[in-house]
């Protein structure tokens, strides 16, 4: 369990304030990047690099894709982490959440439970008697949000959503690209039309021409925000520079990978 005390720590160290709580309620409420750093705690406290924080600055753009390295807390922040705080933030939200198969989605949604459960700060989400509420493929919140999990298939038509989190869904899947583009677009992207929701979209892209190629090529016509990044900066000649984690990895760890 992950304390108010343990949270105070985070925030201001040694020297707590007598207004600690008010004050991270505050700063929760206006940034994503500090709860995510100091509320959330996934195993382990996150340490946020200086992307990190950049990145998610852009938080509230309406269409989102973000295409992360593997292993740079892109799922832990983009999907889990970012629907705990919507979750806590808001009220009476209806929430999506997708990936590449469904026992995936229901992984996630046991991530969230957790964050969620095992926090002093968020515990008071959790409804009581909870046994209907708090298992299965959807997920109640005290305060009337609710979160499903949702198969990327047609079969998830007809929901209609104040926000939609797509994690993952190229990878290992049996579903052409083709396929792909088309139920995202006949499927998903409607879901949160209607009420003018968000659709934040989180992978790796697979192919040259496969759906979130489709999304950058439209990204200026259709709205969307592309958050690109590679685990290395590059210099001018093409060179590597530093990791953009230098808090997390080494150049000599890449090389490694590399080789």
């Amino acid at each position: 369990m992950r304390t108010l005390e343990d949270i105070y720590k985070s925030a201001y160290g040694e020297k707590i304030p007598e207004d600690a709580y008010e004050q991270i309620v505050s700063k929760c409420l206006l940034s994503y990047p500090f709860f995510a750093e100091h509320i959330l705690n996934m195993s382990q406290p996150l340490k946020l690099g200086e992307f990190h924080k950049e990145d998610l600055r852009n938080i509230n753009h309406r269409n989102i894709l973000v295409e992360w390295p593997r292993g740079h807390l892109k799922t832990t922040l983009w999907t889990v982490g970012y629907i705990v705080w919507r979750m806590w933030k808001e009220t009476n939200k209806n929430i999506g959440i997708t990936s590449n198969a469904m026992a995936q989605s229901l992984e996630k949604l046991e991530f969230i439970k957790t964050a969620i459960s095992n926090n002093e700060f968020l515990i008071h989400l959790v409804p009581e008697g909870r046994s209907d509420t708090w298992k299965g493929e959807q997920l109640n919140t005290q305060n009337g949000n609710r979160c499903k999990a949702l198969t990327f298939a047609d079969s998830s038509l007809g929901n209609h959503l104040d926000y939609l989190v797509l994690d993952d869904i190229l990878v290992d899947t049996n579903m052409t690209h083709t396929q792909i583009k088309d139920t995202f677009w006949t499927v998903f992207f409607p879901m949160t039309q209607t009420r003018m929701g968000q659709i934040l979209m989180v992978g790796t892209p697979k192919a040259s021409r496969d759906l979130f190629s489709e999304i950058k090529e439209k990204a200026r016509k259709m709205g969307w925000k592309v958050i690109h990044r590679e685990a290395v900066v590059l210099d001018d000649n093409g060179k590597w520079v530093a990791p953009i984690w230098p808090e997390r990895y080494t150049l000599e760890e890449f090389e490694q990978i590399k080789y």
